[in-house]
């Protein structure tokens, strides 16, 4: 719900809540509602299941976990090492992980890598990237 109402009101993503109201409109409704919308995660998830009965070859993970920022990083290391037993597939450092995490997750947070405009070089030849806001 709040994904989708940050969208329809142009609001960036992860950043507000929707108002209560809004909410009531929504777990209501009968064509996109919360009993349309839970109808459908569960034939989302037995088509999964049936199509992978044996359960080493699926991951499960819910959207909320995986942008949470106190479950993300192990639901992404999850991920990681799901993906590491594929022939072929290295994931990244299990150290990089949570880094990598936060970097995509919480990608509008991050400092903006150095231009020539925001890095200076003092007397000694050192380089120093200034701050930004």
């Amino acid at each position: 719900f709040n994904l989708q109402y940050e969208h329809q009101n142009h609001l960036p993503t992860h950043s507000i809540r929707g108002p209560n109201e809004e909410w009531v409109k929504y777990r209501d409704s009968p064509t996109s509602g919360l009993a349309y919308q839970l109808a459908n995660y569960e034939n989302f998830v037995s088509y999964w299941m049936e199509k992978y009965p044996e359960r080493t070859q699926l991951l499960v993970f819910s959207y909320e976990d995986l942008t949470n920022n106190y479950s993300g990083p192990f639901v992404a290391e999850r991920i990681a090492a799901f993906l590491g037993e594929v022939n072929r597939v290295d994931p990244i450092a299990p150290e990089s992980i949570p880094c990598v995490w936060e970097t995509i997750v919480n990608y509008k947070n991050v400092a903006p890598p150095p231009t020539e405009e925001t890095v200076s070089e003092d007397m000694e030849g050192t380089k120093w990237q200034q701050a930004t806001p």
